[in-house]
């Protein structure tokens, strides 16, 4: 009897085992899947849909005195012309966007001499497993353009948002990089002289984003959290409490 309750706990164990190295190896190949060859094939795929989204830009009517919000998919998904009820203020989003992709369309941002840009782009680069150099230099590199071919915009540098991924296929933390980025990030608005709008204090929690701004895959905002980013960034939008360089110009 006793030789078979010892049978019996060494087939249970066995069995969790197996369960546990499964659910492991599964884990593996969903990173594998999205991180290498398919994943190349993915963004080959989106490019069509980065480009029609570019020429739709392109093809928008230019206003003076815009405000753009320029980056990735979590500027996209952001409704801000309801969250300002102001028609000046656009959104230049695009899903899946990285730093380069930023600078291959910097043109038709600064065609319409806006008044201010909020900058918030690197969370991609990231994840695909570029350095944080690479967002870095990439993003003092988007900034001197704007601020070459548009010398009165203003530009607002807003860090990059928690994110509780890994890279790739990987157990290194995503989020380890996007720390090492905010603090040059840092850096690089004070030797530009723009303003830095820290997201990332008001959004991270001890399991990466907190539970009440994700929208459930622990990297994209709920709605309560672009009401956040909407109140963090509000006084940057309004000319009244940060004049943009265009008035100060005016002023002086």
């Amino acid at each position: 009897m006793k030789n078979n309750t010892t049978l019996r706990r060494l087939l249970l164990c066995s069995a969790l085992l197996n369960v546990f190295f499964c659910c492991l190896a599964a884990k593996r190949a969903y990173f594998k899947y999205y991180t290498e060859p398919k994943m190349k094939a993915a963004i080959a795929e989106r490019m069509p849909y980065y480009l029609n989204k570019q020429e739709y830009f392109r093809d928008l009517p230019n206003d003076s005195c815009e405000i753009i919000f320029l980056g990735d998919s979590e500027t996209q998904n952001f409704k801000l012309e309801e969250c300002f009820r102001n028609l000046l203020v656009k959104n230049r989003g695009i899903n899946g966007d990285e730093t380069a992709g930023v600078l291959h369309r910097l043109d038709e941002v600064t065609e319409s001499k806006p008044s201010k840009v909020f900058l918030q782009i690197g969370i991609n680069d990231l994840i695909r497993g570029k350095s944080p150099e690479t967002v870095v230099n990439n993003t003092r590199q988007i900034i001197r353009i704007i601020e070459r071919d548009s010398p009165a915009t203003q530009v607002c540098l807003q860090n990059l948002l928690p994110c509780s991924w890994n890279v790739g296929d990987t157990q290194n933390p995503v989020n380890d990089l996007v720390v090492a980025v905010n603090y040059e990030l840092m850096k690089v608005a004070a030797q530009e002289g723009i303003p830095y709008i820290d997201l990332y204090k008001e959004f991270i929690s001890n399991e990466g984003l907190r539970p009440e701004y994700d929208c459930g895959d622990a990297l994209h905002l709920s709605g309560r959290g672009y009401m956040k980013w909407k109140e963090m960034v509000e006084p940057y939008v309004n000319d009244d409490q940060v004049p943009t360089k265009a008035l100060m110009a005016n002023i002086n």
